[in-house]
């Protein structure tokens, strides 16, 4: 097996058992509390991560631009992004949320046109479609309920 595909796969593990904890976390904490606790928390992980595999030495070498594109994704994916998730869950539950969120690639794939002069192809229009259709599939089920938090 390809060595990207079993990452990718673990990748989608991680991801997909994430938003199940945070929901059973949400219960007894707000997601502003729940999203600064997940974030020490991997940032610590990560800082220890990196300082075992001898790789702290890498971030001198980095520069500045990349320094400020990574720390805007930063800004942007991880207290904006999962503060949002972790919101959408309490809202309409893991089920209807994480498929939105999964939406990403749609998401890219417009960025990558109007800005990165990237071409679509045929196959990934079909790809995007698809995700729209499913996009409007969960979100006409949950306009149809009233959108209160869950616990």
């Amino acid at each position: 097996m390809n060595i990207g595909i079993l990452l990718g796969f673990l990748a989608a593990c991680g991801w997909g058992s994430a938003v199940v904890f945070a929901k059973v976390g949400l219960r007894s904490l707000p997601t502003g509390a729940g999203t600064l606790v997940s974030l020490w928390a991997g940032f610590i992980f990560l800082t220890i991560t990196i300082f075992c595999l001898n790789q702290q030495h890498d971030l001198l070498d980095v520069g500045v631009s990349s320094l400020f594109l990574m720390a805007l994704l930063g800004i942007i994916t991880y207290p904006i992004g999962r503060f949002c998730n972790y919101t959408g869950i309490t809202y309409i539950g893991v089920s209807r949320a994480t498929p939105i969120v999964a939406s990403n690639p749609l998401i890219a794939t417009v960025w990558a046109i109007t800005l990165g002069g990237e071409k679509i192809h045929f196959l990934t229009g079909i790809g995007t479609l698809a995700i729209i259709a499913g996009i409007s599939l969960i979100l006409s089920e949950s306009l149809h309920e009233k959108n209160q938090p869950k616990r």
